[in-house]
């Protein structure tokens, strides 16, 4: 993961099952999306039973309303590292 700060430009990136749920990883782009300058684009990933991605995709958009940014998003269908993991809550933004 990069880290960012004022006036600074890099990029957060999660790669595998992430430990941190979809809010902490919001928290963490906020002040990236909302620092004024260029925009870089927002992707983020997630998985999930049906009920929490709808969840998800419903707190991304507002999410992408607060910031007045649109944010991209990956729906990962499965985790092929960790058995039984289909269905766990994740993010990871790249």
């Amino acid at each position: 993961m990069a880290f960012f700060g004022h006036g600074a430009q890099s990029s957060t990136n999660s790669f595998g099952y992430s430990p941190f749920p979809l809010e902490q990883y919001l928290d963490w782009l906020r002040p990236l999306a909302t620092a004024g300058g260029t925009q870089k684009q927002l992707i983020v990933s997630i998985t999930g039973t049906l009920d929490e991605t709808a969840a998800m995709l419903v707190r991304l958009q507002a999410f992408a309303d607060e910031v007045v940014q649109k944010v991209a998003v990956e729906f990962n269908a499965s985790c092929p590292n960790f058995k039984g993991a289909f269905g766990r809550s994740l993010a990871c933004v790249c």
